[in-house]
């Protein structure tokens, strides 16, 4: 046992300390373990399993409904273990002090096919752990800094509403995913699938991987952090903040009114407003005519030494390194505008590049850009 796990295992129950051990390592690894240690001690405080109970549930697809202020872990049943998926549990761990008052656990439905959790005790020093079939619906409203993790799970529909409470997944995949939060952080350690709404106040973004048909991301002020994107159409909105993506793929707007746009790999089409800030682009591959427009600030733009598109970009200075000028023709005055045609087809696909008050640079990519490693 290693120190970080004896520490833990000082502060909290055996079998809290078990569990988190194999989720936590499992998915986030040790150092993740450490930093969220507070998701299940306080101070010095000692957890204890408070509460549980097992339920005989309808086998396969359900839904589990959660409402109060205190933690969740939500995870799937052993399919191993429970290979007919009709089997639920429910852990809540707190204090040996803490009392479960106005702490209700119930099965409904016809069918015995939803679970719900209604959880406002006195105390909030304390979290609850589901087990559940893995295709299960989720509907979760979290009050005050109530956050969730959830684990490997699928579903239909997946809805979750916090005040300042953090979402954090592992490998959650559903038709739809409702996102709603006031300034709760939200991350993805695997890959996030399915239909991705996500409205927020202030909120962080950290995602592997974000996949599926469609995703809108709409905050007041947002930061992302997303090691590539494969949205068929998307759009990210905010008023301010960083939007960082690594790899982009699919048909994505994306409209910033200050901050920072830094686009690692572009392999899709784009339509990108920036009004004041810098916008960095590298670009691989465009798949259908894009625009980037800067009101006022810098633009970057980095393509191949042999780009796959035409390329247009005008602004009051253009700024060209002598490999993509030898490429293409810049006009004299002001502004100034740069045009590279490396397709005679006219219904080549086409990228517009404009900066209103401000200035471009152009360049080619090094080799280390083109593998989405920035060279120092």
């Amino acid at each position: 046992m290693n120190l970080i796990t004896r520490r833990i295992h000082h502060l909290i129950s055996p079998l809290s300390v078990k569990h988190i051990c194999q989720v936590n390592t499992r998915i986030y690894g040790l150092k993740h373990m450490k930093q969220n240690c507070r998701h299940y001690c306080f101070g010095m405080e000692e957890y204890t399993k408070l509460k549980s109970k097992e339920f005989h549930v309808y086998p396969g697809f359900g839904k589990f409904r959660s409402n109060g202020n205190v933690d969740c872990i939500i995870k799937p049943t052993n399919p191993q273990e429970f290979p007919d998926a009709d089997r639920a549990f429910v852990f809540i761990y707190g204090k040996d002090s803490t009392q479960c008052k106005n702490v209700t656990i119930e099965l409904t439905g016809e069918l015995k096919d939803v679970l719900s959790l209604t959880a406002f005790p006195e105390s909030t020093q304390m979290y609850c752990e589901i087990q559940i079939p893995i295709k299960y619906n989720l509907d979760i409203q979290l009050l005050d800094a109530a956050s969730v993790q959830i684990f490997g799970m699928e579903a239909d529909e997946v809805n979750i509403t916090t005040d300042k409470g953090d979402i954090k997944t592992a490998g959650l995949k559903s038709h739809n995913i409702h996102i709603k939060t006031q300034t709760g952080n939200i991350s993805a350690k695997r890959t996030l699938q399915g239909n991705i709404f996500i409205t927020a106040k202030k909120t962080s973004l950290t995602a592997k991987r974000l996949q599926g048909m469609a995703m809108t991301i709409d905050a007041e002020e947002l930061d992302t952090s997303v090691e590539s994107s494969y949205i068929t159409q998307g759009e990210i909105k905010a008023n301010s903040g960083n939007i960082r993506l690594k790899n982009l793929h699919g048909c994505t707007d994306l409209v910033l009114r200050k901050g920072l746009i830094s686009i690692s790999g572009l392999h899709g089409q784009i339509a990108g407003f920036l009004g004041r800030g810098n916008m960095d682009v590298q670009v691989t591959e465009v798949t259908g005519n894009s625009t980037l427009h800067v009101k006022e600030g810098v633009m970057e733009i980095a393509v191949l030494d042999r780009p796959r598109h035409d390329l247009e970009v005008e602004a009051p200075s253009v700024e060209i390194s002598s490999e993509v000028e030898s490429m293409g023709c810049i006009s004299k005055g002001t502004p100034q505008r740069f045009t590279l045609t490396e397709n005679e087809d006219p219904g080549a696909n086409k990228l517009i590049a404009t900066v209103i008050k401000g200035s471009a640079k152009l360049k080619c990519q090094d080799w280390f850009a083109t593998l989405g490693i920035r060279s120092r």
